[in-house]
């Protein structure tokens, strides 16, 4: 856990852990707690998480000098600072302007990136996103940094499985404060299919004051918002629910909305989480006192998980299949889930589409599959046989008998036919395209033989191949080269030309007089006492 202590003139971070017993762990730090000064002033901590590797990053905010910075500390499994991460374990940053910012949330994405948002003192929403080194990330807007001047106070934040950026806060409307949620692309855009502009706002009535405190996204894509709404002198807890395209969530309390007093002037919510049967728990406050409750999930929902580990969202972007040569097979195992409380059965698979028969779809247990219980699975297994080259789509349509807003869900499926060449490149260079070192003249390993001619005569373009080459031979009176087509090669023309002085401009062109799977070239010697040949391939 994390947080901030004071000991003198000004506050620092205080990072505790403790053992399953409640008990501080001693094998952190020698005491259980590590305490850290990043600015010249008060740092306070506004999230902790643990990366894969055992490194503790926490986020927050610091006292720079001048104004109030976004701060970021990594210590090591063992509670020191780790110096791998911008050198001091430590970073911080300035948005700029001389304005204080303020940290709010922090998450980990899946590839080592540390996105912090929170939102200035004039009302802009602030996001900054890290490299696992420390350093601002230029992928994430070019700079690493985004700023968004909506008037929002961020009071938390939330990663979707695909990367996606959710992040809540409350917006003044001009009389009152409203719950706001922005929804920004992994590469730091508004994302435009939320809600059209990126953005949605929720007012629980007429002069209400709604303020969220916590967030929670659903395995369906779902995102509940929990906090406080205070109207007519009392304060009840507040929540949204907003399905994956930004609207409220009819199927939520009253129109996507829950209000809930516990006989109290003042109460409601600090955190939410979601259980395993799909039950929110929310955490927060009753008068003076701490306040746990839990609300009842869905009914049954399909929710489908990628075979990377990134949950999927109900017909929304594509998920590649595979990139294979014409006639041959590449498959992608999805698991399904029943993301609510209710049992889910009936499934049915349909593929449509332009390209539909390029795919095909089975389940496990083969169908008809048996009813699946509350967070249950079972596995989809698509399959990719292009009959032709080229980019192909489908949709993949996933149908129970179940009612409901969730009981269906379509995947997006693309694929790629590849010619023989994308292939060799893919196979060698792991892309498909002619760049950097699978560009057509770039010679990857040295040897003196572009990618093309490697290709055109089925060699390794990564480990010399020069001693391969065809030789030359005389046959008679003929200067001859003979090679067999290698497998697995097509779309490439074979030429020859020969010169008896090497010459710019006597170099003459030779017939390929070969059959079947043989090239040959043959140049007539014509009593020359020297003569070279040389082999040439084109790609149309």
């Amino acid at each position: 856990m994390a947080g901030h202590t004071t000991g003198g003139a000004d506050s620092d971070l205080l990072v505790l852990r403790c053992n399953s017993d409640g008990t501080l762990d001693t094998s952190f730090n020698g005491t259980g707690m590590v305490v850290t000064a990043v600015g010249s002033g008060d740092d306070t901590a506004a999230g902790v998480d643990v990366q894969s590797d055992g490194g503790i990053v926490v986020a927050g905010t610091c006292w720079s000098g001048a104004d109030r910075d976004f701060a970021v500390v990594r210590y090591t499994s063992t509670g020191t600072l780790d110096t791998t991460f911008n050198l001091t374990g430590k970073v911080v940053t300035d948005f700029g302007g001389g304005l204080d910012e303020s940290a709010s949330g922090m998450a980990l994405q899946s590839n080592g990136r540390i996105v912090v948002a929170g939102s200035s003192d004039t009302g802009d929403t602030q996001v900054a996103c890290y490299t696992s080194a420390g350093a601002l990330d230029a992928s994430f807007n070019s700079t690493g940094l985004v700023t968004n001047s909506n008037g929002m106070s961020v009071k938390a934040m939330a990663l979707q499985g695909d990367g996606r950026i959710v992040i809540a806060g409350d917006i003044y409307n001009g009389t009152d404060s409203d719950f706001a949620v922005l929804r920004y692309t992994p590469a730091g855009g508004l994302d435009t299919t939320f809600n059209t502009t990126g953005s949605v706002t929720t007012n629980f009535g007429t002069d209400s004051v709604d303020i969220p405190r916590g967030m929670v996204i659903q395995a369906d894509g779902k995102i509940v918002v929990a906090g406080r709404s205070f109207a007519s002198g009392m304060a009840a807890l507040a929540m949204t629910r907003y399905d994956s395209f930004g609207g409220l969530d009819g199927s939520f309390g009253n129109g996507g909305k829950v209000g809930q007093s516990f006989g109290e002037f003042d109460q409601g919510a600090n955190a939410v989480a979601l259980l395993g049967d799909g039950k929110l728990v929310v955490a927060g406050f009753a008068g003076g006192d701490f306040e746990v409750s839990r609300f009842l999930g869905d009914g049954p929902g399909i929710a489908v998980i990628h075979p990377l580990g990134v949950d999927l969202f109900d017909g929304l972007g594509s998920t590649e299949v595979g990139a294979v040569l014409p006639g041959t097979t590449v498959s992608q195992t999805f698991t399904l889930m029943n993301s609510g409380l209710a049992d889910l059965s009936g499934f049915g698979l349909t593929v449509t589409g332009a390209d539909a028969g390029n795919f095909s779809a089975t389940t496990l247990p083969a169908a008809p599959a048996p009813a699946l219980t509350s967070q249950q699975t079972m596995t989809v297994t698509v399959q990719f046989t292009p009959a032709t080259t080229g980019f192909k789509t489908a949709v993949l349509h996933i149908a129970s008998n179940v009612t409901g807003s969730h009981a269906s869900f379509d995947i997006m499926l693309t694929g790629v036919g590849l010619t023989h060449a994308e292939n060799w490149r893919q196979t060698w260079f792991g892309t498909t395209g002619r760049t950097d070192d699978a560009a057509d003249t770039a010679d990857a390993d040295y040897d003196g033989i572009p990618n093309l001619m490697e290709y055109a005569l089925g060699m390794n373009p990564t480990a010399s191949s020069s001693h391969q080459l065809p030789q030359p031979q005389t046959v008679s009176d003929d200067f001859v080269i003979s090679f067999p087509h290698p497998n697995g090669v097509s779309g490439v023309i074979y030429g020859a030309e020969w010169s008896a002085t090497m010459a710019a401009d006597d170099w003459h062109a030779v017939s390929d007089t070969g059959t079947g799977s043989q090239h040959v070239f043959r140049a007539p010697i014509n009593g020359n006492t020297k003569l070279f040949m040389r082999i040439k391939v084109t790609a149309p």
